[in-house]
């Protein structure tokens, strides 16, 4: 699926939520209500291990890499019990991947990663302050590839980017400041499909494995 087009879809989506939710939005205490809307900000780490990327004549680029970034989500509790929201996020890779087969390593690589998911979570009270949530997300994410050396022979210096079918599961906690504040803790495991990246203008296709990791979140989250 082209990127631009899932962007358009998924922002139609996003505005029909975000709508509706304001829509039925009350002032007032929260309490009772079958359907609060949310949304929530914060920062977030992803630990990737095992990360490589093979091109197609034999060279192997691979590592383990510390992503950066945030996330931003907006979405609907039902009933307190069921989470659904709708989230996106930019991670940047903290440090550069090397050529394996190279101990100058003369080629690097920067890798961004922005994914933009669908979650489900089902939600129990642990305590009044306190909440507990399990669940299971599915997406897409634009994965970008840049080389930042200049002797490479396909695209230095220039981001590419495709797009990967994107999954993974989540636990969590909320703790509650106010009736419409909580605190939002996170640990999601995030996969993706392998991509390929092939430069305009011809060059060597490289095909990156999944960029399964470990994301930890902290999030600010206003209910509504």
């Amino acid at each position: 699926m082209k990127l631009n087009t899932f962007s358009r879809i998924l922002g139609v989506a996003i505005g029909m939520l975000m709508t509706n939710l304001l829509v039925q939005g009350q002032t007032g205490s929260l309490a009772g209500r079958d359907v609060i809307g949310f949304w929530e900000v914060g920062p977030g780490i992803m630990l990737s291990s095992g990360l490589k990327v093979k091109q197609s004549g034999g060279r192997v680029i691979e590592g383990d890499s510390t992503f950066i970034g945030g996330t931003f989500s907006g979405g609907a509790l039902l009933k307190g019990h069921h989470k659904l929201q709708l989230t996106a996020g930019y991670f940047y890779a903290a440090d550069d991947v090397r050529a394996s087969d190279l101990p100058s390593g003369e080629i690097e690589q920067r890798i961004n990663f922005i994914p933009v998911v669908a979650e489900y979570h089902y939600r129990f009270a642990f305590s009044e302050t306190v909440a507990l949530r399990a669940g299971a997300l599915f997406g897409v994410s634009a994965i970008s590839l840049t080389y930042t050396n200049t002797d490479l022979d396909s695209f230095p210096g220039k981001k590419h980017y495709e797009a990967a079918v994107t999954y993974g599961g989540s636990v969590g906690m909320d703790v509650r400041l106010t009736d419409n504040l909580h605190l939002d803790f996170g640990y999601k495991y995030v996969g993706t499909g392998k991509t390929s990246f092939r430069p305009k203008g011809g060059g060597s296709e490289y095909r990156m494995d999944s960029i399964g990791g470990h994301l930890l979140s902290a999030a600010l989250q206003m209910r509504f």
